[in-house]
C-alpha cells in the first residue's frame, strides 16, 4: 500500500474546516474528497475516495439509501491486475464485493468512520481489501430536540397506596436525544410497612430508545403480608372438680341413764347358839319391824299426760318441739356449708378461665396490630 499520510492530513483539515465554518446553516450532502486511498495487491488495483456528509443527512436518510449514496460518492474502482496487458485493458469489477458500514454512526466526527470493502479472493490466502473514511459534519444550526424520560412507581396491590419510603426510591427524571437508550435499574430493596413488605415487581418496559417522543417507565410494587407467627398452644383448661359436700351425721340424742334402783335391806337378825339348838316352834317370833323407805321412782323418761314434756333424772322438763327444731337447724347449716363450698369452687374455676381468656386476647391483639 502506498503511503498517503499527507493526503490523510489534508482530508482531516478540510473536514474540520467544513464542520466549523462551511456547514453551520445548510445541510451537507455526501461529497467525494480528494484522497483516493489507492491500494494495489497481486490480484487487484483498488481505489476508493473518502466521503464527507452532513449529520442531518445521516439522521434523516434511511440506512440503505445512506450507504448507497456514500458508495456512489466514494467512486470505487476495482481492476483485476494483469501485467501481461496494458492498464487500460484490465478487467473492471462492479459487483461481487462487500462494504462494511457498521462503524458509521449518526454523530458528528472529524476523525471519520472507516468503511472496509472486501473483494473476492483470487490468490488463495491473499485478502484483497481497501478502506476509506466517511467524515460526518454537524451541519445543523439548532441543537437536536431533547425528549423527557420519566420514571413512575405504581401500587400493584388494590386498596394500598405506596408509602413515602417506596417513592423515595423512584429514579429522577432525565432527558435524551434521538437514538439514546435508557435501561432503569431492575431491582430495588424491599420496604417493610404495616405488618407487610413492599416488593418491586418490575418495569413495564425493561429498556427504551428515544426516537421522536418522550419516554415513560412505570415500575410496579406489590405489598405482601408478613406470615403470622405461630402462637403457642393454649394450655388445656381442665375444670377443677367440685367437691361433693359430705353432711356430718346428726348424732342421736342419748337419753340420760336412770340411776340403779337400790333396795335398802332392813336390819338382820343375829343367830345365837342357843337359838340354834332350841326346838323349832311353829310360832313365829315377831320381828321388830322397821318401816322400809319408799322405793325411789326410776328416773327414766316419762311422758306427762297432755303436757308434751319429758322428765329426766333431775326432774327438769325439755320441750319436744325444741329438740326437733335444733336438729333441723344443724341440717340446714350443713347444707349451707356444702353449697358455699360448691359456689367457691365454681368461682375459682371461672376466674381461672377468665385469666386464660385475657391472656389469649392480649396475644391476639398484639399480633393483630402487627398485621
Amino acid at each position: 500500500m502506498r503511503d498517503r499520510g499527507w493526503a490523510r492530513f489534508f482530508i482531516l483539515a478540510t473536514a474540520a474546516a467544513l464542520v466549523c465554518f462551511g456547514f453551520a446553516c445548510t445541510a451537507l450532502a455526501a461529497s467525494q474528497l480528494p484522497n483516493d486511498n489507492h491500494t494495489d495487491t497481486a490480484d487487484y488495483c483498488m481505489r476508493a475516495h473518502d466521503v464527507a456528509i452532513g449529520l442531518s443527512e445521516v439522521q434523516s436518510m434511511p440506512r440503505e439509501t445512506l450507504e448507497a449514496e456514500i458508495a456512489s460518492q466514494s467512486s470505487f474502482v476495482f481492476l483485476i491486475r494483469d501485467n501481461s496487458r496494458p492498464y487500460a485493458d484490465w478487467t473492471r469489477i462492479t459487483s461481487g464485493y462487500t462494504a462494511d458500514f457498521s462503524a458509521l454512526a449518526a454523530v458528528a466526527s472529524a476523525e471519520g468512520y472507516p468503511v472496509t470493502v472486501t473483494l473476492q479472493r483470487i490468490t488463495p490466502g491473499l485478502p484483497s481489501q481497501i478502506t476509506f473514511r466517511v467524515y460526518v459534519a454537524d451541519d445543523s444550526s439548532t441543537p437536536p430536540p431533547t425528549y423527557q424520560v420519566a420514571y413512575r412507581f405504581a401500587s400493584g396491590t388494590e386498596g394500598r397506596d405506596l408509602p413515602d419510603a417506596v417513592r423515595a426510591l423512584q429514579p429522577e427524571d432525565t432527558t435524551g436525544k434521538a437514538g439514546d437508550s435508557f435501561t432503569p435499574a431492575p431491582v430495588f430493596d424491599a420496604v417493610a410497612e404495616n405488618g407487610g413488605t413492599w416488593r418491586f415487581a418490575g418495569w413495564d418496559e425493561p429498556s427504551q430508545t428515544v426516537s421522536d417522543h418522550d419516554l415513560l417507565f412505570t415500575g410496579t410494587w406489590v405489598w405482601e403480608a408478613n406470615a403470622l407467627p405461630v402462637l403457642p398452644a393454649l394450655p388445656e383448661c381442665t375444670p377443677t372438680p367440685t367437691p361433693t359436700p359430705t353432711l356430718a351425721p346428726t348424732p342421736e340424742p342419748v337419753p340420760a341413764k336412770a340411776p340403779a334402783h337400790r333396795v335398802t335391806p332392813g336390819p338382820s337378825a343375829t343367830l345365837t347358839p342357843e337359838a340354834a339348838l332350841a326346838p323349832v316352834s311353829n310360832t313365829r317370833t315377831p320381828r321388830a319391824s322397821t318401816a322400809p323407805s319408799a322405793p325411789a321412782e326410776p328416773p327414766g323418761p316419762q311422758v306427762r299426760q297432755g303436757g308434751g314434756e319429758t322428765a329426766g333424772s333431775s326432774g327438769e322438763a325439755t320441750p319436744v318441739g325444741a329438740r326437733a327444731g335444733g336438729m333441723a337447724g344443724y341440717a340446714a347449716m350443713a347444707i349451707a356449708v356444702g353449697l358455699g363450698g360448691v359456689l367457691t369452687a365454681q368461682m375459682a374455676g371461672i376466674a381461672s378461665d377468665v385469666r386464660v381468656l385475657k391472656w389469649y386476647e392480649a396475644k391476639k391483639a398484639k399480633y393483630g396490630r402487627a398485621e
